[in-house]
C-alpha cells in the first residue's frame, strides 16, 4: 500500500503538532508536511522539529497560500514519490491506533462491492466537549454522505485523476465540501466510517445559544465563509437544499455575532467584503 499522509500547517503550536503527528507517524511509510506559516520562527521550528524523521518530508511555502494549494502540492509530491493513496490531516487532529489500516480496509471493502470511491472520512468530534460534528445513527459502520471534512479523509490517485485536485481559488472554507460535491457529480461516492473518530476543533471553539451550537471563527474567516458560500452556490452540482439552508444561516448569523461575539465591527467588515467579492466572483486570498 503506497500511502502518504499529507499534513497542512499554519503557524502551529509546535509541541501540539509533534504530539498529533506522533499518533500516526508509524502508520505510514511516507508523510509530507506542507507549511503555510507566515511566521519565520514557526517555519524554522517545523523544519528543525521534523527534519530528523526519515519518513517525513517538509515543504515550507514561506507564506500562506491556502489549504487547497498546500494539500494539492503535498499530494503531487507524494505522487512523484510513487504514492497512490492519501490521507489529509489538519495540524490540530490526531489519528487513533490502526486508523490507516482500517480506513484502507474500508476502501477495499467498498470497491469490492462495486462502489466508485472518491473518499472515505472519519467521524470528527469536538475536542472540548466530545460532541460529534456529524452524528450518524445506523447499524452500518460505513455510511454514504454528500460531503465530509478533509481532516482524516482518505483519497486515491485514481479519483483525483478524474475529479481533479482541490479548488485553490477558494483558499480555505468549503474546499473539502466542494470537492466532495464535484466528485459525486461525476459518479463517485463519499463515505464515512463511524467507527473511526478523530478529535477536531473548528475555529476558536463554539458558543451555545438555546438549542444551537455556533462556531466561533476568527473575524477574517467570515470573509471566506460568506464569499465562498456565494461562489459555490453558483455551481450546478452543489445541492439546492444546501444552498437554501446556507442562505438562511448566513442571513441570521450576523445577529448572533453582534449580540454575543467579540470584535463585532471586524466581523461585520469581513462579512461585507465576503458578500461583495462573492457576487464579484473574486477568488484567492483576501485582498481589501
Amino acid at each position: 500500500m503506497n500511502l502518504a499522509i499529507i499534513v497542512v500547517t499554519y503557524n502551529p503550536n509546535i509541541d501540539d503538532l509533534r504530539i498529533n503527528i506522533n499518533t500516526y507517524i508509524n502508520q505510514s511509510e511516507f508523510l509530507v508536511i506542507v507549511d503555510n506559516s507566515d511566521n519565520f520562527e514557526k517555519q524554522k521550528s517545523i523544519v528543525e522539529s521534523f527534519n530528523n524523521y526519515k519518513n517525513i518530508h517538509t515543504i515550507s511555502l514561506k507564506c500562506n497560500y491556502g489549504i487547497a494549494y498546500a494539500q494539492n502540492l503535498g499530494i503531487k509530491y507524494a505522487v512523484d514519490n510513487g504514492c497512490e493513496f492519501f490521507i489529509e490531516m489538519d495540524q490540530d487532529s490526531q489519528l487513533p491506533l490502526d486508523y490507516v489500516k482500517n480506513i484502507y480496509n474500508s476502501y477495499v471493502s467498498l470497491t469490492n462491492q462495486g462502489y466508485k470511491i472518491a473518499g472515505i472520512g472519519p467521524i470528527a468530534f469536538n475536542k472540548n466537549d466530545n460532541s460529534l460534528y456529524h452524528s450518524r445513527n445506523t447499524k452500518s459502520d460505513l455510511i454514504e454522505v454528500e460531503k465530509t471534512l478533509s481532516s482524516g479523509l482518505f483519497t486515491t490517485l485514481e479519483a483525483l485523476k478524474d475529479v481533479g485536485f482541490k479548488d485553490e481559488t477558494l483558499f480555505i472554507d468549503l474546499v473539502d465540501w466542494e470537492w466532495c460535491w464535484r466528485a459525486r457529480s461525476m459518479g463517485y461516492r463519499i463515505f464515512v466510517n463511524k467507527d473511526l473518530r478523530i478529535p477536531h476543533l473548528l475555529g476558536e471553539g463554539h458558543k451555545n445559544f438555546l438549542l444551537f451550537s455556533i462556531g466561533i471563527p476568527s473575524p477574517i474567516r467570515h470573509y471566506y465563509q460568506y464569499r465562498n458560500s456565494i461562489i459555490v452556490s453558483k455551481l450546478k452540482y452543489v445541492p439546492l437544499e444546501w444552498k437554501i439552508k446556507r442562505f438562511f444561516i448566513h442571513l441570521f448569523k450576523p445577529i448572533f455575532y453582534l449580540l454575543f461575539f467579540d470584535r463585532k465591527l471586524d466581523r461585520l467588515r469581513f462579512i461585507f467584503y465576503g458578500i461583495r467579492d462573492g457576487f464579484l466572483n473574486a477568488k484567492g486570498k483576501f485582498n481589501k
